[in-house]
């Protein structure tokens, strides 16, 4: 698939999306993400404490976890956090 320079700009709508390595700085995102229940998988009513031991568990076999940020209205900057990506690898080569 060719991607033209018109449907570039219909994919990123003037916008394009950073992706970095997640940092422990971002669990007040993800604490967040959890109160608008986007993690279904980990149940509802959990302390922060319950919250980050199940996320240590669901996200600890991934060797590298990345962050998605792009335009965000919900964010002061306009700018935030919009998606936690886990990548597995059989090697692990791919980890710092």
């Amino acid at each position: 698939m060719t991607l033209h320079s018109t449907n570039r700009k219909e994919l990123f709508k003037d916008s394009r999306p950073f992706v970095r390595q997640y940092d422990p700085s971002d669990l007040g995102f993800l604490w967040s993400a959890y109160k608008n229940e986007s993690f279904p998988m980990l149940g509802k009513g959990l302390t922060q404490e319950e919250f980050l031991q199940d996320m240590t568990k669901h996200f600890g076999a991934f060797n590298l976890l990345w962050i998605i940020e792009d335009e965000n209205g919900q964010f002061k900057s306009g700018r935030g956090q919009i998606s936690l990506v886990g990548i597995r690898t059989d090697a692990g080569y791919l980890s710092r």
